[in-house]
């Protein structure tokens, strides 16, 4: 069967979201906090708690079986509230999560990825599945004016990929069975455990030339840059 859409992760795989990004963002709340803390140091103690909250939401080998959803900013509130208590510091964790969904909704594409999607438009249907809160990836999708039919993100459907949820609804919305659609992600645990538990065929953006992890199944292809991903399109889907 043909290929009639084409999905895509969002942060990471059409967007820049690296460390340094995150790190900026750091560095703006503790200024605005007044925090007297390294900026870097509070990023890796938030990380490391935020990590193991990530971890807990997911159940790799049952994604259908996940703990009671928490939305980005909660789960993000959270996390900064437990960094500042180890730390010693008295700061607004709130206005902290905050900051982090006011930057998600400003970050910048990779080269390459809009003039991917506008190649797309119009030969096969587009859309965007993200594990995100509305008040960043709808913003977002909004001030890049990127070319998609469709989107879904994790607070909408209460669920985070890998669970079936998220691809199975922007399926619907486009009106294409599993077998007609690519899913290209970043993400290995996430996107292509994920689409390919729901039967779509999976192209993982490993730009860093990454083994895949153990369990994991194998996807239908690689690409290591946007470049790669658009060549892949062209010979394969359009």
């Amino acid at each position: 069967m043909g290929v009639r859409a084409v999905l895509f992760d969002m942060y990471n795989t059409l967007v820049r979201n690296d460390p340094s990004l995150w790190l900026m963002t750091f560095a703006e709340i503790c200024r605005r906090q007044g925090l007297g803390v390294d900026p870097e140091h509070l990023w890796r103690v938030w990380k490391a708690i935020e990590g193991e909250e990530r971890r807990r939401r997911v159940i790799p080998s049952n994604p259908e079986a996940f703990p009671p959803f928490k939305s980005y900013r909660r789960m993000w509130t959270e996390c900064f509230r437990e960094a500042f208590r180890q730390l010693g510091l008295r700061g607004d964790e709130e206005a902290a999560a905050a900051l982090c969904i006011e930057d998600l909704g400003k970050r910048e594409p990779f080269p390459g990825a809009l003039p991917l999607l506008s190649s797309l438009r119009g030969r096969v249907r587009v859309g965007v599945v993200s594990n995100a809160d509305v008040a960043f990836l709808y913003p977002l999708l909004a001030r890049l004016a990127l070319p998609v039919e469709a989107a879904v993100c994790s607070e909408e459907v209460r669920a985070y990929k890998p669970h079936p949820r998220p691809f199975l609804v922007v399926l619907r919305w486009l009106g294409v069975s599993p077998e007609e659609a690519l899913f290209v992600g970043d993400s290995p645990e996430e996107d292509v455990r994920g689409a390919k538990g729901v039967g779509l065929r999976t192209l993982w953006l490993n730009r860093d030339g990454k083994a895949l992890p153990p369990g994991v199944p194998a996807p239908d292809a690689q690409a290591s840059s946007i470049e790669e991903v658009a060549a892949f399109c062209a010979r394969e889907v359009l």
